[in-house]
């Protein structure tokens, strides 16, 4: 065999590895958070879904969240009943803005688009604020075989608006506005009548 044929062998080779450890580095899937599809407004709670989308076949995962403290709070988190298999609802933080250690197992495997979680917010203040996910260092995607499956992933912005005043709260100002008017139309007697001596 000559140089040249080995050479050119040893370079597919290299190549070939490379190219395999590339694959092997992309996501297998990816996790989103999915919510609202209009504003919310200061003082509703709302949902945001955490799903899993294009995967191979897993036994579970982890994940982390963050969000800002001051416009949210983390009132419950809620594992899709598919994930059977000793799930683990993280711990929530409302003042560091952190749920940790959110994970979820099942027998057998899941593979495609899933859904994996539900996490129930109340927004506190108005505003564009997000919701962030990312993975867990203590419950990586496992793939069937045990293997740590690569995952890509992305949160969430929530636009908050200023709360929408109840009826009550519009009677209420009413009132006080016609109070205000009767006792400036009374003072207003009360001069023109010590002026006219009355």
């Amino acid at each position: 065999m000559s140089t040249n044929f080995l050479s050119g062998l040893a370079k597919t080779a290299v190549f070939t590895v490379v190219m395999m450890g590339c694959v092997g580095a992309q996501a297998a899937g990816s996790v989103s958070l999915q919510g609202p599809a209009s504003l919310v407004a200061a003082g509703d709670t709302f949902t945001l879904d955490l799903t899993g989308q294009g995967f191979v076949p897993i036994v579970g995962g982890g994940a982390d969240f963050s969000f800002d403290a001051g416009a949210l709070e983390l009132l419950s988190v809620a594992i899709d009943p598919a994930w059977g298999f000793l799930p683990g609802l993280g711990t929530i933080d409302n003042n560091a803005g952190t749920l940790t250690d959110l994970y979820f197992n099942v027998w057998g495997s899941m593979a495609g688009d899933f859904p994996i979680a539900t996490l129930q917010f109340r927004a506190k203040a108005a505003g564009l604020t997000s919701v962030d996910v990312f993975g867990s260092p203590t419950f990586t995607f496992a793939a069937v075989d045990g293997s740590e499956v690569p995952v890509s992933f992305s949160g969430m912005a929530v636009q908050v608006s200023s709360p929408i005043p109840e009826p009550a709260a519009w009677l209420l100002m009413g009132s006080g506005l016609a109070m205000l008017g009767t006792f400036a139309a009374r003072r207003r007697s009360v001069k023109v009548c010590q002026a006219l001596v009355c």
